[in-house]
């Protein structure tokens, strides 16, 4: 005897909800979950916890009971430190959210990774009808948060996805449960099976910032050419002038002015930090050598410096306060 058609949709549902957290987070790992009522009480339950427990029957039951009684269930799709909800632990994911004539940009999107433009996906999701999330896995050690954000808005804006899901801590629609949002038809979200649309598997990839360099337009102050050295023996690098006055000529001295000079035109120190290491590849260590440079200019003008692990090893000097 077959057992309920029903109870068996139900639990392909269930499926697909714990596979997509176990795509995105180790067992260990925290991520935030947002519970946002439909209903006339209205109202947003936020909870971060470990994934083993929104794996587990007790978590799935808990967020198919709110599902059931009207609320959406929302995730983040980065990994978030315990009990936070603001802070993300590192950043894994880059995403877009299309919304409206979602199927013709999804469309843009793809024939563009078809033409080898953009890093093919590693998840896309149907949120609801002619509405898609799309993820990539990006190399946690490559990033950083401002980095990861400012490649999401030049992503939204180059194929018109939702300019408000750029933040890292930006929760989106788990597949597995229905979209409860008005005029979305209660459809449940669902996952699009990878080989759909990836045959080749290279949306498993944790991409580095260079895949995305085709939507990164020409910087207002560009990283410069390096020094150039005069043919001759044991010559002084060429010195070059830069908005008045004189660059200085070690290598590293002109990284810092330009840096300096980038920051005060507006630049994010994310895409500083990751378009430094792949010019300074002649370092020994050329992420760190980026990080150190962009988070001291950034002290020394008196701006918030992006989360880096130099950063976090080589926290600010505590300031000295006169009695």
């Amino acid at each position: 005897m077959s057992g309920s058609p029903r109870l068996t949709e139900r639990a392909a549902w269930h499926r697909a909800s714990v596979e997509w957290f176990s795509e995105l987070f180790g067992p260990e790992d925290h991520a935030t979950v947002v519970l946002r009522d439909r209903g006339a009480q209205g109202g947003v339950v936020q909870r971060t916890r470990a994934v083993g427990y929104w794996c587990h029957p007790a978590g799935q039951r808990m967020l198919r009971q709110a599902n059931d009684a009207g609320s959406d269930v929302f995730c983040s799709v980065n990994p978030m430190e315990p009990g936070s909800s603001r802070s993300v632990a590192e950043v894994r994911r880059l995403q877009l959210d299309f919304d409206a004539e979602g199927d013709q940009r999804i469309g843009t999107l793809m024939r563009d990774v078809r033409a080898g433009q953009v890093p093919m996906p590693a998840v896309v999701v149907r949120s609801s009808v002619g509405r898609w999330q799309v993820l990539w896995h990006v190399d946690p050690a490559a990033w950083t948060r401002a980095g990861a954000e400012e490649v999401n808005r030049r992503l939204a804006a180059a194929y018109e996805a939702d300019p408000a899901v750029v933040d890292v801590t930006r929760v989106m629609r788990v597949p597995g449960f229905v979209n409860r949002k008005p005029g979305r038809g209660g459809v449940r979200v669902a996952q699009v099976a990878r080989h759909v649309y990836d045959r080749s598997g290279v949306g498993s990839q944790w991409w580095e910032p260079r895949a995305f360099r085709s939507v990164m337009p020409p910087r207002r102050v560009s990283v410069p050419a390096r020094v150039q050295r005069s043919p001759s023996a044991g010559a002084a690098p060429t010195r070059r002038y830069l908005y008045g006055r004189i660059v200085p000529a070690s290598q590293s001295e002109a990284d810092w002015a330009q840096v300096v000079d980038a920051l005060r035109a507006g630049e994010s120190p994310g895409v500083l930090i990751q378009e430094l290491a792949e010019f300074r590849e002649d370092k020994s260590n050329p992420r760190d050598y980026a990080e150190r440079t962009v988070v001291r200019a950034c002290r020394s003008l008196g701006l918030e410096e992006p989360r880096t692990e130099y950063g976090r090893r080589h926290p600010p000097p505590a300031m000295d306060v006169a009695r």
